[in-house]
């Protein structure tokens, strides 16, 4: 069916009202009216055929707003459980850490501070019955002062047990089995990072098990997927893999320059470093560099199903950046990313390892094809793309631009919802399960917002 331009249709879906304009790439603010509340989110259409309206009908049938919270200062992390149900939020540098389940709009956990508190770190754990903590200050309640990461047992709100450290702490990780996790200390901060290192412990127990030093700054830490190794990397210009049944290091790179980043190949058999001056990939099983990487390029990362590497790379100028994606087995170059002589932001694969997305600080962003080898979509804003996320089915991507969070639908190429805020959104990220979206503002007044897209 084609509607003649300048008609209005409106679609009557399971209690929601729409109005669309039948003119192409037509931008609105609509209101969607529910049984239950008014919600203003702006709609992007081109329904000019039917089953673009269908394919509307399916979104936009399910999606409304089912949580907000409102912060009196920014916001530092925002952390979904692993299994989608609980939202962990924690102030910047002040007052409060909350975990709230998102199903009943309930909070479970609430642990307050008194100001200028500072809270450097949330993480779950992989079965998401605990959060990690990571503090410095005091806390509101008793004045007892905290410079330790705390354990809770979300389901009853208590702690379980806590572990104290004497430096600041830059970021916790678990295990992907849940056994260990991680924290990296800076040591010395005044001494450059002198005696930095990652300590390693049981949870319930609080025991430290394992530390890895460096001489300088520890930059990065991650598990492989397998849960065998923990990679570090370092001012110092080390990175070292550790085997965590054998406690101790066995292998250790050495590059030219400050390792900042470490990559795990999804089957854990490899392992890029990053570094200024170029990264690295190892062969954990032979211990031998993988070839064709070389010193130009700057950062490495991984497809989810491994076959694929995407790297970056700074060629003439500290603000350019390209993007070359390799076919891992065979070492063949397949895509390029240009983005108009600027720095490529952020870049993310699809969950089924299709497409990779680039946010460029040329105001734009483009989705690769993988297996054409070519560019398929070109969006261009007004702003900076702050952040944005895959939905883990890959059929949709929500995108913070301006003041708004943005949701792509990737099969259609158009963008479907708009969340609106108050300030320029910082934050966006769906839930592992699929079912919420949580977009967060900084300013002026910090709110996080929360839609549910699928029952």
């Amino acid at each position: 069916m084609k509607i003649q331009l300048g008609c209005y249709v409106t679609v009557l879906l399971s209690g929601l009202i729409a109005f669309f304009p039948s003119t192409f790439s037509d931008q609105i603010s609509a209101r969607i009216i529910d049984n239950s509340s008014v919600h203003t989110i702006k709609i992007i259409s081109q329904v000019y055929i039917s089953k673009k309206i269908i394919a509307h009908r399916k979104i936009f049938s399910q999606i409304k707003q089912v949580a907000q919270f409102e912060e009196n200062v920014s916001l530092q992390h925002i952390v979904w459980s692993p299994n989608g149900k609980y939202l962990a939020i924690a102030s910047d540098g002040s007052s409060i850490v909350k975990v709230i389940e998102i199903a009943n709009n309930t909070k479970v956990l609430e642990r307050n501070y008194q100001e200028p508190s500072q809270i450097s770190s949330l993480a779950w754990s992989p079965n998401s019955r605990n959060l990690a903590v990571d503090g410095l200050g005091q806390l509101l309640d008793s004045g007892e002062e905290f410079d330790e990461i705390e354990l809770f047992d979300i389901p009853t709100g208590e702690r379980v047990s806590k572990v104290q450290h004497s430096n600041e702490i830059a970021e916790i990780s678990w295990s992907p089995d849940g056994q260990y996790f991680a924290s990296i200390d800076f040591g010395n901060i005044d001494a450059g990072g002198l005696g930095s290192k990652l300590r390693i412990f049981e949870p319930l127990t609080g025991e430290e098990i394992l530390q890895v030093s460096h001489d300088k700054f520890l930059l990065d830490a991650q598990w492989s997927p397998n849960g065998q190794y923990v990679a570090t990397a370092s001012r110092d210009r080390k990175a070292k893999i550790v085997d965590i049944s054998r406690r101790n290091v066995i292998f250790e790179l050495v590059h030219a320059h400050s390792v900042r980043g470490i990559s795990w190949s999804p089957d854990s058999q490899y392992i890029a470093t990053s570094s200024l001056l170029g990264s690295k990939i190892m062969n954990l099983l032979s211990g031998q560099l993988v070839p064709f990487i070389n010193e130009q390029v700057q950062e490495v990362v991984w497809s989810p199903d491994g076959q694929y590497i995407a790297t970056s790379t700074l060629p003439e100028s500290k603000n350019i950046s390209d993007i070359n994606i390799f076919e891992f087995s065979t070492g063949r170059k397949i895509a390029y990313v240009d983005h108009a002589q600027t720095r490529v932001k952020s870049k993310q694969w699809s969950p089924n390892s299709r497409y990779l997305m680039t946010a460029g600080y040329d105001k734009t962003m483009r989705l690769m094809d993988i297996q054409r080898g070519r560019e398929i979509l070109k969006l261009i804003y007004d702003y900076v793309t702050q952040d944005f996320d895959w939905s883990p089915d890959g059929q949709y991507v929500v995108i913070a631009s301006g003041n708004s969070a943005k949701i792509l639908s990737i099969p259609s190429r158009l963008e479907v919802a708009s969340i609106d805020h108050d300030g320029l959104v910082t934050n966006v990220l769906w839930s592992p399960d699929g079912r919420y979206v949580a977009s967060a503002n900084s300013s002026p007044r910090p709110i996080v917002k929360v839609l549910q897209v699928h029952n």
